[in-house]
């Protein structure tokens, strides 16, 4: 987070009076537009994650 809470409150406040009661519904559409991306990236971290720690392991076996 770049902002500080007061920036994100004031832009909560702003989103609020430019879409009102539409918001929540415009967020809900966009998270579940997002929502397969994010599961994407998510699944990519944890193979990286398994990779380097078979990785490390192989490493240090050898060098046991």
């Amino acid at each position: 987070n770049s902002l500080s809470r007061s920036q994100r409150i004031a832009v909560d406040t702003a989103l609020v009076q430019r879409f009102g009661k539409k918001l929540k519904r415009n967020i809900e559409a966009l998270a579940t537009k997002l929502l397969p991306m994010i599961r994407k990236k998510a699944q990519e971290n944890v193979k990286k994650a398994k990779k380097n720690r078979v990785k490390q392991d192989l490493i240090t076996r050898i060098n046991e």
